[in-house]
């Protein structure tokens, strides 16, 4: 379960920030380029090792340093980055393990349901068809195109499943009643 991340000089966050994440719903709240999809992707990044350099928000005409950490029950993530027009330099390192699914959700609102749905599924089982457990689901773009009814299934699932957490992103608070908001 992730605990907190540290971010400083990728995408909008140029100094460092700190959040803070607890078990259960995690909303990061935001308006458009405010950063929420680039923490999402960071959070996959640190979690599954998976670095994609357009996704962190470079911009290679610039050089520029940045670094993210993460703390999470299973141990720790880092990376630390040298983005620069000739040179990129990248340093990951990570201790221990947690069960990290990613799923994307951009487009309408059948994809936000559809996504839902494979969440609540793997919730209530605990994992993965494959029988790998999964702790921390990390969504970017889901709250958002999902009616009442489907909020309201995956809320339930969620509080009937202590020691799970979802990390999503919405630009209404209306979207994510009852959770942590971490506002951008």
């Amino acid at each position: 379960m992730i605990e907190t991340l540290v971010i400083e000089g990728l995408g909008p966050f140029k100094k460092n920030r700190e959040f803070t994440f607890k078990p259960g719903i995690n909303v990061i709240l935001g308006k458009n380029c405010s950063g929420k999809s680039t923490l999402v992707w960071i959070l996959n990044c640190l979690m599954n090792g998976d670095v994609r350099w357009h996704e962190l928000g470079c911009n290679f005409r610039d050089e520029r340093k940045g670094s993210a950490e993460v703390l999470h029950s299973g141990g720790r993530a880092t990376l630390n980055l040298f983005m620069g027009y000739k040179r990129r330099d990248m340093k990951y390192k990570s201790s221990g393990s947690v069960g990290s699914y990613m799923f994307s959700g951009y487009g309408d609102f059948d994809d936000a349901k559809r996504i839902a749905k494979e969440v609540i599924e793997t919730v209530l089982e605990k994992g993965k068809p494959d029988g790998t457990e999964v702790r921390t689901f990390i969504v970017d773009d889901m709250l958002d195109g999902l009616d009442l009814p489907m909020k309201k299934r995956l809320f339930a699932a969620f509080e009937s499943k202590p020691g799970m957490q979802l990390i999503t992103t919405a630009h209404r608070l209306g979207s994510a009643k009852g959770a942590n908001i971490i506002r951008l």
